[in-house]
């Protein structure tokens, strides 16, 4: 047979032995005759030799195809390179222009990307600068609130000093010029001994009944150490107008007096207290009675008017809260009933020393003075981490308690008197505002019971407490009837 040689050969040497092209072609066919002729005659050599040469063509062209195959299924699995690849002159163009198109989207890529990255850390830069600024402004907004507070706080307290010293040199029968001498050295003071030797963030400069600013007058005669307002104001200038002529308000006493100047049952200073008490009582049976509308089981079933929403309900204690003017202050009404009678539920109740037994919040209970006929100035440490405060809350308020035809009723609201132990550094001076717990006796299917009723209302001073914190707040009150419960017997 002919030998196997390269494809190009073979195509240069036919188209030199024989000159064949589409003309030579169809010349030759209408040469030879019609196909019947042709079919009979027998081949010549140079048509063996043409038809050879065109077999062997054909099969180096197919095996060329592949190779071409095996070789591009090696090379790369890739179809685009494939494709490149059977395109030929055009391929290799446009694989060209791909590659360049690639590139240019390569580097515009990373100018956008570098581009961004710039603008981020600019808008960052900026955003951090502005946000830093806005928290300086904010700090140096509270400390000069804090500053103005603290020199109010000052002023007060100089005029009460003054106020004090000049009744003393009068009961003491001083002459004016010892007094003009003393009054002089007293405005002479530095600011910081009249300081309130505290840097909380909300302490007496700040409680409307504290009596270092109030959002009315203390009510004031010859230096008694009492501050009130609304209801509880009244009622004293009543007894006050009352008590005028029983020898006025030499018996009432004073830090400095010593045992002897102490209050005695039935005068005046005694008489005072009492009449705040008993305008405390009027106000918290009145809000008990708004938010019962009249009928006080209606609480016991978990229905309250007068803005009270029901917040808990704990082992058959039921709370309610209502937010109150300010976003510091809140009210917590519970309802309950224990299994005991209702004197030895008040034999626990009335007596403040035993407040932390069944109250967890309370740490420490301190009689500052007894006033007789069951009133009492009391300074209580509350524990507020439950409240997710970092301090801890102290009051200084009047409890009194009351026996009434449907029971017992015990009240307390924050005063101001000199026996109280001044503001301490690590705790914030929170303020009780009118507040009162009920204990009266019920019968239900012959069994003695005792309904407790609690109103508590009270201002823990800035941060304002969240609503998750508020219902944390209301199950712990429900807790302490549950202990209180618990501790009797029930």
């Amino acid at each position: 047979g002919v030998s196997r040689r390269p494809l190009s050969v073979e195509l240069a040497e036919a188209k030199l032995n024989y000159a064949l092209g589409e003309t030579d072609a169809m010349l030759r066919a209408l040469d030879d005759g019609p196909p019947s002729e042709r079919a009979t005659r027998p081949p010549t050599a140079s048509e063996e030799l043409l038809r050879r040469h065109a077999s062997v063509i054909e099969g180096l062209r197919w095996e060329r195809e592949e190779r071409l195959r095996r070789f591009r299924r090696s090379r790369s699995l890739s179809p685009r390179k494939r494709m490149l690849s059977s395109l030929g002159r055009r391929g290799l163009y446009m694989r060209h222009l791909c590659l360049l198109s690639l590139s240019y989207n390569r580097s515009l890529r990373c100018v956008i990307l570098s581009a961004l990255r710039f603008c981020r850390a600019v808008r960052r830069s900026s955003r951090g600068a502005a946000e830093v600024e806005q928290l300086l402004r904010g700090y140096q907004r509270a400390r000069d609130e804090a500053c103005a507070q603290m020199e109010r706080a000052r002023h007060r307290l100089r005029e009460r000093a003054l106020q004090e010293r000049r009744r003393l040199s009068h009961h003491r029968g001083s002459t004016p010029s010892a007094t003009a001498s003393k009054d002089s050295k007293l405005q002479t003071l530095p600011a910081s001994t009249a300081s309130l030797c505290t840097s909380c963030s909300r302490s007496l400069a700040s409680l409307p009944t504290s009596g270092y600013s109030s959002r009315s007058p203390p009510l004031q005669r010859r230096g008694l150490g009492v501050a009130v307002s609304g209801a509880a104001a009244r009622a004293v200038v009543r007894d006050r107008r009352r008590g005028a002529g029983e020898g006025g308000l030499n018996g009432a006493w004073s830090r400095r007096g010593g045992d002897s100047l102490r209050p005695r049952i039935g005068d005046a200073f005694g008489r005072q207290y009492q009449a705040i008490a008993r305008g405390v009582l009027s106000t918290t049976r009145a809000e008990v009675q708004a938010a019962s509308a009249g009928d006080v089981d209606c609480l016991l079933e978990g229905v309250a008017s007068a803005g009270w929403q029901r917040a808990s309900v704990e082992s058959g204690v039921l709370v309610f809260v209502k937010p109150l003017a300010s976003a510091t202050r809140w009210g917590f009404l519970v309802a309950a009933v224990v299994a005991r009678p209702a004197d030895a539920v008040w034999d626990l109740v009335r007596n403040p020393g035993r407040r932390s037994l069944y109250d967890g919040g309370v740490t420490r209970v301190t009689v500052c003075r007894d006033l007789g006929d069951g009133s009492q100035l009391v300074h209580i440490v509350h524990d507020s981490s439950a409240c997710y405060l970092k301090q801890p809350r102290d009051f200084c308020c009047l409890a009194a308690d009351f026996k009434e035809e449907s029971g017992y009723a015990k009240v307390a609201q924050s005063v101001y008197n000199e026996a109280f132990p001044l503001p301490a550094r690590e705790m914030v001076r929170a303020e009780l505002l009118p507040s009162a717990c009920f204990v009266q006796p019920c019968r239900r299917q012959g069994q003695e019971l005792t309904r407790i009723i609690t109103l508590t209302q009270v201002d823990l001073g800035a941060p304002a407490l969240p609503a998750h914190v508020i219902s944390l707040a209301a199950k712990e009150q429900a807790l302490c009837i549950t202990r209180l419960a618990r501790l009797l017997g029930c």
